[in-house]
């Protein structure tokens, strides 16, 4: 009897769908009345635990640019990856920023008294659904676990995806509702980006590679020499990540391969 064939992940289907649907359970548990605010009250008043410049640190992971240049290193040896990660982005551009103008719905700024909870950095007032660094942290996420080798590498990419959604609670900016929108956004947007990868084989040409490479390399540029968050004190930590990103690339190892 000939064997099956393996897979990055062990019953991959179930698992990478399993991620929205949680998402979306929960976004449904929030909209029953005051359960949005009252979880966004708990979840900032717990996070003060934790010092202020952790939360900031984590918070800029969620960002676009932070995002793509974490996976940098990796599109060398999967250079469908690169084309996966620029229609990700492309779709969270237009799901995030269309939502958001389609709801227009106000942050926690535009809702509670000052004193009523911590805020930490910048606190815009409009905008809240959905969250972009929720989606972009769940889209980096997917993207990495649909090659994940073993459960524990799944798990520990959707908690730290899920630390990154928690940290827009902890700064004050977001709804729970915001959040898990953005993952669920983010997630999908993650999983299409691989999908359509895979089936565009002219994403793999010369110059589309080119082109995404020189997508991820600005971003990487302007980590290192201008981006500023606006979270105090990250700006070391986000210099570190493109120069750590970009030494991995260009270091001696395996050619590229055909897997995206």
């Amino acid at each position: 009897m000939p064997a099956r064939p393996s897979s990055p992940v062990a019953d991959p289907a179930w698992r990478l769908w399993a991620v929205p649907g949680l998402a979306a359970l929960g976004m449904a548990a929030l909209l029953l009345p005051g359960a949005n605010q009252a979880g966004f009250l708990a979840l900032n008043q717990a996070a003060v635990a934790l010092p202020a410049g952790f939360w900031s640190h984590v918070t800029v992971l969620g960002n676009a640019a932070v995002a793509a240049v974490i996976l940098l290193p990796m599109v060398r040896s999967r250079p469908g990856l690169a084309a996966a990660l620029c229609i990700a982005g492309l779709l969270i551009l237009l799901g995030v920023y269309g939502l958001k103008a389609l709801f227009d719905l106000p942050r926690p700024a535009a809702v509670l008294a000052p004193q009523a909870f911590t805020a930490i950095g910048p606190t815009p007032w409009t905008g809240a659904f959905p969250s972009a660094h929720s989606a972009h942290a769940f889209a980096l996420a997917a993207l990495l676990a649909a090659h994940a080798r073993s459960r524990t590498g799944f798990v520990a990419l959707i908690l730290a995806a899920a630390l990154v959604a928690v940290s827009r609670i902890a700064v004050g900016v977001h709804w729970p509702l915001d959040v898990l929108g953005g993952a669920l956004l983010g997630w999908l947007a993650g999983l299409a980006g691989l999908a359509l990868a895979r089936r565009c084989r002219g994403c793999r040409g010369p110059l589309p590679q080119t082109l995404f490479l020189a997508l991820l390399f600005g971003a990487a540029a302007w980590l290192l020499t201008g981006y500023d968050s606006g979270y105090p004190g990250t700006g070391r930590m986000e210099q570190a990540i493109a120069f750590a990103a970009l030494v991995l690339f260009f270091r001696p190892g395996p050619t590229e391969n055909s897997h995206a």
